[in-house]
């Protein structure tokens, strides 16, 4: 599987899908992006700093690295969101970098579902 697809796969597993047809909101943020050259142990600590991020208060970022591969990033919670559906939102600030790769930002906006599990409602 390419790493952009797996990392797409990783990050719908990690937000239980989505609430809208925004799946396709997910491969278009991580593509053209570090991202996409992250290797096994990269996505893995990229989802565990983004479980970690969505429980995190408000401004205090959860930053993961990778000194192996260079690479790393952090999510950064940034404030309640409007409510999507009647559920109660996130805004969250999501940096990614690769070795050799330019920074990357995205503003992304999780949900947080009656069976409290976090989903992607927006990417922008």
């Amino acid at each position: 599987m390419k790493v952009s697809s797996r990392l797409a796969v990783a990050a719908l597993l990690l937000c239980g899908g989505v609430l809208s047809a925004q799946a396709s909101g997910w491969v278009a943020l991580l593509k053209n992006t570090p991202a996409e050259v992250y290797d096994d142990e990269d996505l893995q600590l990229f989802l565990s700093a983004a479980a970690k991020a969505v429980a995190a208060e408000d401004g205090q970022p959860v930053d993961w690295s990778n000194p192996a591969t260079g690479s790393g990033g952090s999510f950064k919670p940034l404030g309640a969101a409007p409510s999507v559906k009647g559920l109660p939102c996130r805004k969250v600030r999501m940096t990614v970098y690769a070795k050799k790769r330019p920074q990357k930002s995205s503003n992304l906006t999780a949900c947080k579902t009656p069976e409290n599990k976090w989903k992607l409602a927006t990417v922008g």
